[in-house]
């Protein structure tokens, strides 16, 4: 993975507070543009460290910031860094080296009697030699009272976030606590103002039992030794359904109802199916005698005579 940072402007001078510093950063040569990361640029000096922290902001997918955030840095060449942060932690750019910056002197620190400005790692330098020299011509005398406490200075630019440490060693296993009891309502009473104490241990739970009208019913306590402290109130939960009842007894036989109304006319029914045509009827006359001494009497038969 390729981290790089680049800036469009690499100078200015010296009290020139007006001018916009923008720079790009990339990844795998794709521009970072998610705006929603918050964008800090760090500042340091090769000869003195780490100065300062500015907070940029998001402006078409460069992150900016003005020359007028680095008005208390003197004349000098200085080393930036971006610092792209999330919920999750870091990104710095670029991941080799450092962006140069340049403060240039202005006119004002080449004439006239103002002073010119010098960098911070050259002020240093002459403080450092200034204490030496300073040092070096002190006659020996007693030790001076001891000075008064200064005033608490201002607070510090934030610190890198720090490597996370180790893990811890398991801590010992607690001591068993002591078992609970069983749940179970070991009272019942009428009334809140009928509840007491009497025969009960810590940790008992009571509940009144009175009617559905009254409030105070299926309200729930626990006793814990000296007074009871209110828990729930039960009235709202549904009981267990009980068992099937017996079979009642036959009921006597009802009066016999009045007689309904008369009902709607019914849908005519389907034609029933066309039956055979019938064969023509045969009468046959005979005698008594004859009609005797027919084996097979199927038919219609008229005795005569």
């Amino acid at each position: 993975m390729t981290k790089t940072l680049t800036l469009d402007v690499t100078s200015f001078k010296f009290a020139d507070n007006e001018t916009d510093l923008s720079f790009r950063a990339t990844q795998n040569g794709v521009i970072i543009s998610d705006s929603t990361l918050s964008a800090t640029i760090k500042i340091k000096q090769v000869d003195v460290g780490y100065l300062k922290s500015v907070s940029a902001k998001w402006v078409d997918k460069r992150i900016v910031i003005s020359s007028g955030d680095l008005s208390d840095l003197p004349v000098g060449s200085y080393s930036l860094e971006l610092w792209l942060s999330s919920s999750s932690g870091y990104e710095i750019y670029p991941d080799s080296g450092f962006v140069n910056l340049y403060i240039n002197q202005n006119a004002t620190g080449i004439s006239g009697n103002l002073i010119s400005s010098i960098t911070l790692g050259e002020f240093q330098q002459q403080f450092s030699d200034l204490a030496e020299e300073l040092i070096d011509n002190l006659p020996e005398g007693k030790v001076g009272p001891q000075g008064e406490k200064g005033d608490t200075g201002p607070q510090g630019v934030q610190g890198i976030q720090g490597e996370r440490g180790e893990q811890g060693e398991q801590g010992l296993q607690g001591i068993q606590g002591v078992s609970g009891k069983d749940f179970s309502i070991a009272e019942t009473f009428s009334s809140v103002a009928s509840m007491s104490g009497a025969g009960l241990t810590t940790g008992d739970f009571v509940m009144i039992s009175s009617t559905v009208e009254d409030p105070d019913n299926a309200k729930m306590y626990l006793w814990n030794g000296t007074e009871f402290t209110f828990i729930t109130d039960m009235s709202g939960a549904t009981g267990i359904k009980g068992d099937t009842g017996e079979q009642g007894i036959q009921g006597e036989q009802g009066v016999k109802g009045d007689t309904g109304p008369q009902g709607i006319q019914g849908i005519q029914g389907v034609a029933g199916i066309n039956g055979t045509n019938g064969k023509d009827a045969v009468i046959n006359v005979v005698t008594q005698a004859e009609y005797d001494a027919l084996p097979d009497k199927t038919g219609v038969y008229f005795i005569g005579g």
